[in-house]
């Protein structure tokens, strides 16, 4: 089982591969998975997917927008504060 601070480490280094010096800017738990939102100096970035670690094995996915269901799932997830997280 991946916790919240794992799933934060794993979703950062994968951002960090496809989009140099960005950072974690949310997270929603929606229940099998956490799922990141990406930014770049404060700002989100268009057209970047949002990242969703699996809670069970850590496995990477990504979830698409406009999309209706992946809208769903989000509207029915809890926000976690991930504010003053930073990789040690």
């Amino acid at each position: 089982m991946i916790n919240i601070k794992e799933a934060y480490c794993i979703a950062l280094t994968e951002t960090q591969k496809q989009y140099e010096g960005s950072e974690l800017q949310s997270c929603i738990d929606i229940g099998d998975r956490y799922v990141f939102s990406v930014s770049f100096e404060g700002c989100s970035i268009k057209g970047a997917s949002l990242i969703a670690v699996n809670r069970e094995n850590g496995e990477i996915a990504y979830l698409s927008l406009p999309n209706d269901e992946n809208f769903e799932m989000l509207r029915k997830g809890k926000q976690v504060d991930i504010s003053e997280w930073t990789i040690q």
